[in-house]
């Protein structure tokens, strides 16, 4: 049994035709939402209920109770989501969605009227409470994405600058998806905090860690029974000897496989990553992709 396994950092996005909301009409909430890194349907999860809008995210597990990818870990008190907000009203999706000199354009108007959900997906800190938008988009009434969406970073907003909506909706999130990610709950330490992030473009001037030892996980018999398949993430810091440290789940498997993963994985070790010539620790993710084959 293969279970290959990559480095890499990963950040999906939908093509622009992929339809990522469907609704029983156009103009009303969302009845199902694209987890669309998996390509799958989910019922969407009420977060936030006001006069003016609805705030949902996608079911954290599916019908067969594995886990979704509604939410990702980033790391202890860290993780990204993908919010759909649903206007109650021509104007509160204006206000929202447009600038003070568009809100009155014919198409503005019509693009409200006809498919007022937005989306958002965000990377929520909760250890320094503050939220970051990643990517943001309008939906088109076929339940597409706008093509003039919005896929730049944005700069981090503290919590007690945000909407009340939107912190509230923050706010159930967190105890929502605290049960299935106990890492939400966890300080990290200053020692993986401060360690430098790799990435395949080079950041840093980094010469990347070298794989030389994989140990591959066990496959669970619950696993193997349910002839289970799925990828897991973990981010891990290699130190300047090449061990693993701070381990931490990022994206979780059922049936007791990431944790599998998060022990072998643990165990790896690295001809350490270099920069001007010395030992460096970094952070980086590796992906374990289990198949039966």
């Amino acid at each position: 049994m293969k279970l290959p396994v990559i480095l890499a950092l990963l950040l999906s996005l939908p093509s622009f035709a992929d339809k990522v909301v469907k609704t029983s009409s156009p103009g009303q909430p969302p009845k199902a939402v694209k987890d669309y890194d998996w390509n799958e349907w989910q019922t969407p999860v009420l977060l936030y209920s006001g006069p003016d809008e609805d705030i949902y995210v996608a079911s954290l597990q599916d019908k067969k109770k594995h886990p979704t990818t509604a939410i990702l870990m980033q790391d202890y008190g860290a993780f990204s989501a993908k919010l759909y907000t649903f206007f109650k009203s021509a104007d509160a999706c204006l206000r929202e969605r447009f600038t003070e000199g568009e809100r009155t354009l014919p198409a503005a108007v019509a693009t409200c009227k006809a498919q007022p959900i937005f989306l958002r997906k965000i990377e929520i800190k909760l250890n320094d409470r503050t939220i970051t938008d990643i990517h943001t988009a309008g939906i088109l009434p076929n339940g597409s994405i706008e093509p003039s969406t919005n896929t730049e970073v944005k700069g981090k907003v503290a919590f007690k600058d945000l909407p009340a909506s939107l912190l509230a909706a923050i706010g159930a999130l967190h105890k929502l998806a605290a049960p299935f990610y106990p890492a939400l709950d966890r300080q990290v330490s200053a020692e993986c905090r401060n360690s430098l992030e790799f990435s395949n473009d080079g950041d840093h001037g980094i010469k990347a860690p070298k794989p030389i030892y994989q140990p591959e996980p066990d496959y669970t018999p619950a696993a193997k029974k349910a002839k289970f398949e799925g990828d897991t993430r973990i981010r891990i810091m290699v130190d300047p000897t090449g061990a693993v440290q701070c381990a931490r789940i990022i994206q979780p498997l059922p049936y007791g496989l990431d944790q599998e993963a998060l022990k072998a994985v643990s165990a790896y070790r690295f001809e350490p990553a270099q920069q001007n010539g010395k030992a460096v620790a970094v952070d980086i993710l590796v992906q374990v992709n289990f198949r039966v084959y």
